[in-house]
């Protein structure tokens, strides 16, 4: 589908200015637009959309009412968008895979193609700093699976930068012998400096352990939607981190949401079944609601 603009040009504007000063009478002006529906369709069966969007626009300025060259047109601009959006996905999903390479040479083409946006500028920087870092990412451990989802993070169309910053934390703490997840973190706080020393971890104490004492802090003050905050973080991180949810369901109860309460506590309890606290808890809840 390429959109070839080329030296046709020079040929467009001769033949439009020759057909202008023939198309004097309107039996001349019908002739002159059948010849160029002709070669308009030609070109657009041929996949040469960009030299027939021309001719359409060429026949427009003879005959501005011409709904079916306006009509084809607007056919060629949504078969365009929906390529570009086709070939965007599928970088996309090379980024989500960890296949930066092959996500950057599919964005180069995309782009050659004068498929040029603000999101693809900026992936296309990104990737190519990525690629020299490390140009195929597997999930070969736990460290690069959170890698993975944190790269994706910073780079993707859903872009969570926190998520993509605690991520890279973490995964360089669980193989913090692999240089690198360091660069990449070091990268991703070159791309956004406003996380340097934030958040900072309390020295001696791994960032899931600093992460729960946080959202302590914030229950014991009452401040509960910091704590549902800095608890989700490390759902983000440990889906299945039992205290982190045990915690999340006491901050839902205590802003009245009971609903979410219940969703967290049963979601813990399944991974401790027989854990008495739990069991309280959803007993109390049940009660409280039985009043209600």
């Amino acid at each position: 589908m390429a959109l070839h603009i080329p030296a046709l040009i020079l040929w467009l504007a001769g033949a439009a200015a020759a057909a202008t000063a023939t198309a004097e009478t309107p039996e001349a002006k019908a002739v002159a637009v059948q010849k160029y529906y002709d070669q308009a369709f030609e070109l657009y069966k041929a996949g040469d959309y960009g030299r027939a969007v021309q001719i359409w626009d060429d026949i427009l300025r003879l005959d501005p009412d011409q709904r079916t060259a306006r009509e084809m047109i607007r056919e060629v601009q949504k078969n365009i968008e929906r390529a570009n959006s086709q070939r965007l996905a599928a970088v996309l999903e090379h980024v989500r895979t960890g296949h930066y390479r092959s996500a950057l040479s599919g964005l180069d083409t995309l782009l050659e193609n004068g498929n040029r946006t603000p999101f693809a500028s900026n992936l296309q920087s990104q990737l190519e700093e990525i690629v020299q870092i490390e140009p195929l990412v597997s999930e070969k451990n736990k460290a690069w699976r959170l890698t993975l989802l944190s790269v994706n993070a910073a780079v993707g169309k859903k872009q969570d930068f926190k998520m993509a910053y605690n991520g890279l934390r973490y995964a360089q703490e669980l193989d913090a012998k692999d240089a690198r997840i360091k660069r990449l973190l070091d990268w991703f706080l070159s791309r956004h400096p406003e996380f340097t020393n934030t958040d900072s971890v309390t020295s001696g104490m791994t960032l899931l352990e600093y992460k729960r004492s946080l959202a302590l802090d914030h229950m014991y003050g009452a401040r509960y939607h910091q704590a549902i905050d800095t608890l989700n973080d490390i759902l983000a991180l440990e889906p299945e981190d039992l205290v982190a949810l045990k915690r999340l369901g006491s901050a839902y109860y205590s802003l009245g949401l009971t609903d979410k309460a219940r969703q967290a506590w049963e979601e813990a309890l399944t991974l401790a079944p027989d854990d008495p606290q739990l069991k309280k808890f959803l007993k109390k809840l049940a009660a409280a609601q039985t009043r209600q």
